[in-house]
């Protein structure tokens, strides 16, 4: 038998980049602010952290997105400005839907209500996890977080041993085996490929 019946995506670093740099400019833009002022309002103030852990529903982030900015943001303008720096790995996501036609996937990301409102507008490729795409807020908590990972196998219907964890953060694969679950540092699709081949996780991974 497999060692691993189910698999954990990380989203940003693992099935699609996230660059901040480009995001940050698209929001500078729209608002006239400097990136480092945008940098402190937004993570610096600890803001995100905060939706991170599920203290705003969708609508409370996105009032309190446009206040740290001294702006009016609309979904639009946000969902805009969030896709502007994601850019799909789409063999990455060829292999997740590979995995997911044989066992239980789905993604977890340290993110806030708003992200997964929107994901069918951010990342549409993600539809291969129907209602499978759950980010820190749903649970409270954020990676790397031990109590998270328990969750997600709870909610996934996981034996957490036989669980991977598949993200592109040291502490968040330490996390997850803290919690009892199996984890691979992601660095590049060959590299995971051939810990699942090691793994002997079916479907045969070419």
């Amino acid at each position: 038998m497999s060692q691993i019946d189910a698999v954990i995506f990380d989203m940003d670093g693992v099935l699609c980049h996230l660059d901040d740099d480009v995001r940050i400019g698209f929001i500078a833009k729209l608002t006239g602010h400097s990136p480092d002022f945008i940098h402190q309002a937004i993570w610096g103030s600890g803001f995100e952290d905060r939706a991170d852990e599920g203290e705003y529903s969708a609508e409370e982030y996105l009032e309190g997105f446009g206040k740290c900015l001294q702006s009016t943001i609309s979904r639009d303008d946000w969902v805009a400005y969030r896709k502007s720096g994601m850019t799909p790995m789409l063999p990455m996501v060829e292999l997740a839907t590979e995995l997911s036609k044989s066992m239980p996937a789905c993604v977890l990301t340290n993110n806030g209500f708003l992200l997964v409102d929107e994901i069918g507008r951010l990342f549409p490729e993600l539809s291969l996890f129907g209602d499978r795409i759950w980010s820190s807020a749903h649970f409270g908590c954020r990676k790397p977080s031990v109590e998270i990972y328990r969750q997600t196998c709870l909610r996934l219907g996981s034996d957490p041993a036989r669980t991977l964890m598949i993200d592109d953060r040291a502490e968040n694969i330490d996390g997850a085996m803290s919690a009892g679950l199996k984890g691979h540092l992601f660095e590049d699709i060959e590299n995971l490929k051939t810990f699942l081949r090691a793994s002997e996780v079916r479907p045969s991974i070419q």
